[in-house]
């Protein structure tokens, strides 16, 4: 190649570098920064005949904007919405549930900031022109949508809803009957893929007619109604009726009171109750303690987890925790009591019937009355204490007392015999005994009182001090009388 030509090459190659160039200039995006953008939110205004949405914004500032066109972004996400109906029902896919993202925000400042960023040419064509709208639109991700649908669908299928009994705490019999209530299924894929056909068609006022399978309740109210019939009752006498024992039995009665059970389940009546306080409103009344009574929150509530106890033996339910007490209960035959204690025994059962059972306990001043209601057994049972060994007591271990008298006793605790019980289950059926069966076996220790002898001095009596006597003062001699 000659010079002439090398130079022709040379010129024509910067001909287009310099047109590359200048197209590169004219085209160039030209973004603003974070810090000008707030700049320019608070010194301009929207230039006449701008509109972001179908709203017009000419002459308003970038907040006056925001408020004005808040009600019309509610608007368009209400109107966005998919219902699913099925025989008078409705629920509700919103824009926002189905992760519908808007992109007012962005528009808003596009419009704005018309002649200040963007390539020169499209500075120069935004300014040329007379009208400028600004559309909205929205993005979203199957998985956002699918999420939505599986939300929905969830709250739609549900199992039926089998006849139920729930206690009655007011007037007009144990029970209220609720009627059961069919199961519905729908398919979620089939929801799916007819509500992404209505986004993209952006059909949005039809609702979708769902397909819903029924499935109806196995059993009916009056199968429920002989599963709640009375089992088995237990009661037994209050003999200490002093004020805040009383109270605590009718506490803990109505604590129990309408408890439901389900089979299988475990009931445990310290988890019910809770600890015992007095600021959990127990009162202080004797319980058993290291031997003796001692004044405790809840003192006396042992006689409504003993009532309960004995209506469960009677029920035939199987019991997993039970303590007796330290020494035979005045309330109940020996080897028939369940002590509880906040920390420390507790006493539990199962329901092994294929059906809830209900627990009904009430107190009066004389009275702790315990029922079970459930499924009725075709036998009924009677409970038997056997004796089968006492154990004496040794004598009461003596401790002095400087506190009292020499020659003075008083009990600190009681000596107690102790005994071996045998507890029978008896089974009845028409009135005829068809079982007998050794339920348990308790063992009350024998327990050695405690006298405390006094040992304080008796003070000898202080004697009087001896008084001397004292001569009586004499009379004067009376005068002779001169004549």
């Amino acid at each position: 190649m000659n010079k002439k030509n090398r130079s022709r090459l040379i010129l024509g190659v910067l001909a287009v570098l310099l047109l590359a160039g200048a197209a590169l200039f004219l085209f160039l995006d030209r973004p603003l920064a974070d810090e000008e953008k707030a700049r320019l939110k608070k010194t301009l205004t929207y230039r006449p005949g701008i509109s972001v949405g179908g709203v017009d914004l000419s002459g308003l500032t970038y907040q006056q904007a925001l408020e004005l066109i808040e009600p019309v972004r509610e608007e368009m996400q209400a109107e966005q919405t998919i219902t699913l109906t099925y025989e008078g029902q409705s629920w509700e896919l919103t824009a926002q549930k189905m992760g519908f993202d808007y992109n007012w925000d962005e528009q808003l400042e596009n419009a704005l900031f018309v002649g200040y960023q963007g390539s020169l040419v499209t500075r120069w064509s935004q300014s040329a022109a007379s009208d400028l709208a600004f559309d909205v639109t929205f993005t979203y991700t199957e998985e956002s949508v699918r999420a939505a649908v599986h939300d929905v669908v969830e709250e739609i299928n549900h199992d039926p809803v089998e006849p139920y009994a729930e206690p009655n705490m007011g007037s007009g019999g144990k029970f209220i009957y609720h009627e059961g209530t069919p199961g519905m299924k729908t398919d979620e894929n089939e929801v799916f893929t007819e509500v992404m056909s209505r986004i993209q068609n952006g059909d949005y006022a039809t609702p979708i007619a769902l397909k819903v399978t029924r499935t109806q309740p196995t059993g009916t109210v009056e199968d429920v109604k002989e599963c709640t019939k009375l089992v088995s009752t237990a009661a037994t006498e209050i003999i200490d009726d002093s004020p805040n024992r009383v109270y605590n039995i009718k506490k803990m009665a109505g604590i129990i009171n309408a408890q439901v059970v389900q089979p299988g389940e475990e009931f445990s009546i310290n988890a019910l109750a809770g600890i015992r306080t007095e600021a959990s409103g127990w009162k202080l009344a004797p319980g058993i303690e290291n031997g003796t009574t001692t004044d405790q929150p809840g003192g006396g509530i042992c006689q409504v987890s003993t009532t309960l106890y004995n209506a469960v033996l009677k029920a035939d339910l199987k019991v997993t925790a039970r303590q007796h007490h330290s020494w035979p209960s005045a309330y109940v035959a020996m080897g028939r009591d369940a002590t509880i204690s906040s920390y420390g025994p507790d006493f539990k059962f199962i329901n092994t019937q294929k059906n809830p059972i209900y627990i009904f306990a009430y107190a009066s001043n004389s009275q702790c009355y315990v029922e079970i209601y459930g499924k009725p057994l075709d036998y009924s049972i009677k409970l038997e204490s056997v004796v089968t060994e006492t154990i004496p007591a040794p004598s009461p271990k003596k401790t002095e007392d400087p506190t009292l008298d020499v020659g003075k006793q008083s009990t600190v605790s009681k000596t107690r015999n102790g005994y071996r019980v045998e507890v029978y289950k008896y089974y009845y059926r028409n009135g005829v005994q068809f079982d007998k069966v050794l339920d348990h076996q308790d063992y009350y220790k024998p327990f050695q009182g405690l006298v405390a002898v006094g040992t304080k001095p008796t003070p000898s009596p202080t004697p009087k001090p001896t008084v001397s006597a004292t001569p009586p003062a004499s009379s004067p001699t009376p005068s002779p009388s001169g004549g």
